[in-house]
């Protein structure tokens, strides 16, 4: 009887810890006057932090740890008319968000007082703002390609494709499978990161 009492205890000490400390989870609280969503899983830890109307997010390649509710304080700065909020989650190198508006742009962006140098549809292209790297933007069906030189579009897949999970970027190139069919695919794709061929 009591090793039949022993191990039902060991069970339920099991699940609560399942539970409670190793399932991914999706968690709200208030810090100050900050509503802040928490969503982890073994892999990364996504952040949101609502001030006001605009919403801040943040991607933390880490996985989740034993205790909820990371983001300790949630620090504020003002970068040319800019408002930035960057949270203070425990044992996690933490960056600044900012927002325009309705928009969210990168705490270096918010930095630079460069006017653009082009403007494409809804696209402002700035001079000198990424300095010697080139940016690639998912777009469902390829990339955007940006430098300081140039945008582009790159389109590798006749079909949209809108997850992308299996990128991995290796000595300067990104590789990725060849999305031809709906399930299967029966090669990679590799772009060089340098010119984006």
């Amino acid at each position: 009887m009591k090793k039949g009492f022993v191990y039902c205890l060991l069970f339920l000490y099991f699940i609560v810890f399942i539970k409670f400390f190793a399932a991914d989870y999706n968690i709200s609280y208030d810090i100050d006057n900050y509503k802040i969503k928490e969503l982890a899983t073994d892999d990364y830890i996504y952040i949101e932090i609502k001030d006001e109307d605009t919403i801040f997010n943040y991607m933390f390649f880490t996985g989740r740890k034993v205790f909820k509710k990371r983001v300790k304080d949630v620090k504020i700065e003002e970068v040319n008319g800019y408002k930035c909020l960057m949270p203070i989650v425990k044992g996690v190198e933490s960056y600044y968000v900012c927002s325009e508006g309705d928009n969210l742009l990168s705490y270096q962006m918010a930095k630079k007082e460069e006017i653009y140098k082009t403007s494409d549809d809804n696209f402002k292209y700035y001079e000198n703002s990424l300095d010697d790297d080139n940016l690639f933007i998912w777009k469902y069906d390829g990339f955007y390609y940006l430098n300081n030189n140039e945008y582009k579009s790159i389109n590798i897949f006749d079909k949209d494709r809108y997850s992308n999970d299996l990128m991995i970027s290796i000595n300067g190139y990104l590789i990725f499978p060849k999305y031809d069919n709906n399930y299967l695919f029966n090669g990679f794709v590799s772009l060089d990161m340098s010119d984006g061929t």
